[in-house]
């Protein structure tokens, strides 16, 4: 581990302590010493007593003072001069110089003029109490004066956990800093821990000006070097890799551009600085995915304890503007004896599509369940794939029901696809976002359901219609939306025969995305939101929002069975207000009577569920439409 300067003049100017022979002033070592303050008065065509003091920073106030060291703390101590000018490698009495001294000397003027000549903001720390003994100009101009180093930090915590690197230790970190300014600004921070030569624990701190104000990605194989050293020096304590990954932030670039997408990164990456903990690594890769390189743990489910309060910390920020809420996935894979650096960034890759999978907005620990469901996940997307450009798809239907008369006005259309194994709709979408194709398989799906049922989607006779869900990640492609666009305007479909839905919570997150769909799409299509009702929207979302049907979510319908009278009365204003705003409300999951029964009562006019039929063919749904569900068959499944 690279020693650095401070560390470098304090091993000299111990040297100079433990010496035997100081009283014996070695007259080669003075001739050596002349002759070379000769040379350096030619080359720099200034006196010897003109030079600058050892290192820069330390504004004097008389010529005498770069004898006495003075320090931007004026009020220091006699005795506290006296060990500070130790600790930088100055000596403090003013006897003659042994050889070992002129050796110290030389180091610190050199290494003085280099920090100052490249302008480098540097402080002196004392590790146990975070007081700053010493800071250069450069310092001083950028960040102003401050006692401690954590009021240079607008956070309290910023080394609340393990302060600074001990002795022998160099860290790497991404800091947000007050400049003098007033401004908050990122900063690489390197930090390296050494011993005074009175004893104690001091820190040096370089600051490394950001380009742009905002953290820079990184190469991944300087990060794979990273993990390889943390892995290869942790002598005690786990190290885990964690990949955090932004949730649908191309949907949100799209939406506010490039300029404020680097700003909402900015505050990102300030964020999870801000929650890792000081012996902690992070970088940004690409856009939106960041690796933080966990060490010394004290136990494995530590790692589960970091990544949740990252998942945690992202999820929090409110001030991102344009009514945005941004939430991350995080991927957790510890390090064993068995994967190498590679593996193990690979593996907490993995566990972030497994959380993604999953709902998002989480994390997942990749273990040997996870290891198997990844081969899984490799198999779902060979054959989505495979499906796509060979059109290997099939459709199911789902009926939606009148709950009073059994008739059959339309059905949410199921994507089946052919393959080795049978998948279900949760892995064909998880598996789609993983490789990018949730826009062509949107594309598959509303040219399917057109061409099989083509007659049905042209028909203006009657009100039924088709239901097609889209994800977030749809909205923002342009294949799919010019298929949309297409359909609507060019396709000759009748208007309000097919519809789209979003979920609610994507409704909830990008509303500009939402309205300008409805746009689009509007009258032609409808346009629908799936599983309302579970607190994301708030009842008087329905009177902004261009929506023509609301589905209630499962949750709500299986809980009615079992709800206190307040919560039924709260079901029957919500279905109230949307039918009063125009919007038709469409129960999910309805699986016996009593439920059939309650809904009714409530004042909701359809459903879907098992109690009526589950998915079936285009054929059996022509079927159904035409003749109906019967509702005395119905009541005796109950």
């Amino acid at each position: 581990m690279a020693r650095n300067w401070d560390a470098r003049v304090r091993g000299a100017s111990q040297k100079v302590t433990n010496s035997t022979d100081e009283g014996n002033i070695d007259r080669e070592a003075e001739e050596t010493a002349k002759s070379r303050a000769d040379t350096d008065d030619q080359l720099t065509g200034e006196p010897e007593q003109t030079r600058s003091a050892p290192l820069p920073g330390l504004r004097a106030t008389s010529e005498a003072g770069a004898e006495e060291f003075p320090t931007q703390n004026q009020n220091l101590s006699g005795d506290l001069q006296r060990s500070l000018a130790e600790t930088l490698g100055k000596p403090s009495n003013a006897a003659a110089p042994s050889r070992r001294a002129v050796e110290a000397e030389l180091v610190a003027e050199g290494l003085s003029q280099a920090v100052k000549a490249t302008d480098i903001a540097v402080a002196i720390v004392d590790r146990s109490t975070g007081l700053i003994r010493w800071t250069s100009d450069s310092w001083i101009d950028r960040f102003g004066e401050k006692d401690l180093i954590a009021r240079h930090m607008p956070s309290a915590t910023e080394f609340g956990e393990s302060p600074l690197p001990p002795p022998g230790e160099s860290w790497r970190r991404t800091r947000t800093l007050l400049f003098e300014d007033g401004a908050e600004r990122l900063v690489d921070l390197v930090l390296v821990g050494a011993t005074a030569s009175d004893g104690s624990a001091i820190v040096s701190v370089v600051a490394l000006d950001r380009a742009g104000s905002r953290s820079l990605v990184t190469e991944l194989q300087q990060v794979m070097s990273f993990i390889e050293g943390a892995v290869a020096e942790a002598s005690e304590g786990s190290v885990a890799v964690l990949y955090v990954d932004l949730d649908r932030f191309k949907v949100v670039h799209d939406l506010v551009g490039n300029i404020e997408a680097l700003r909402i990164l900015d505050l990102v990456n300030q964020r999870v600085a801000g929650t890792v903990r000081g012996s902690d690594l992070l970088f940004r890769l690409h856009s939106d995915e960041f690796v933080v390189i966990a060490c010394e743990l004290e136990h494995p489910a530590a790692a589960e304890e970091l990544a949740e309060r990252i998942r945690a910390s992202v999820a929090t920020l409110t001030d991102l503007g344009h009514d945005l809420a941004i939430t991350a996935s995080v991927g957790v894979a510890v390090a064993d004896d068995v994967l190498s650096a590679e593996e193990l960034l690979s593996a907490a890759e993995t566990a972030v599509y497994v959380a993604k999978g999953r709902g998002r907005n989480r994390i997942a620990l990749h273990d040997e369940e996870l290891r198997t469901r990844t081969q899984r996940l490799m198999v779902v997307e060979r054959q989505l794939r495979q499906a796509i450009d060979r059109k290997d798809v099939r459709f199911a239907y789902q009926p939606l029901v009148e709950i009073a008369s059994g008739r059959v006005t339309g059905a949410e259309a199921l994507l089946r696809l052919g393959g080795e194994v049978g998948l279900s709709a949760v892995e064909v979408v998880a598996a789609a976002e993983h490789s990018g194709l949730m826009g062509a398989l949107g594309v598959l799906v509303l040219e399917g359901v057109d061409e099989q049922l083509s007659d049905f989607l042209r028909s203006s006779e009657d009100d039924h219609v088709i239901m097609v869900n889209l994800s977030a990640t749809q909205l923002a492609d342009e294949d799919l939306v010019r298929t949309l666009d297409r359909l609507a305007h060019r396709a000759g479909i009748s208007p309000g025969r097919l519809a789209v839905e979003i979920p609610e919570l994507v409704v909830r997150d990008h509303p500009k995305a939402v309205a300008r769909l409805a746009k689009l799409v509007q009258p032609t299509f409808k346009l629908g939101i799936d599983g309302f009702g579970t607190g994301l929207l708030e009842f008087d979302a329905l009177d902004q929002l261009p929506a023509d049907y609301i589905k209630l979510h499962r949750s709500v319908t299986t809980s009615l069975t079992r709800s206190s009278s307040e919560e039924m009365d709260r079901i029957r204003v919500m279905i109230e207000r949307a039918q009063t705003a125009g919007v038709d409300v469409v129960a999910l999951g309805v699986e016996d009577q009593e439920q059939a029964v309650i809904l009714g009562q409530l004042g909701c006019r359809k459903a879907q569920g098992f109690l009526y039929a589950g998915a079936v063919t285009s054929e059996k749904l022509l079927e159904l439409v035409a003749g109906g569900i019967d509702l005395s068959v119905v009541a005796g499944k109950s």
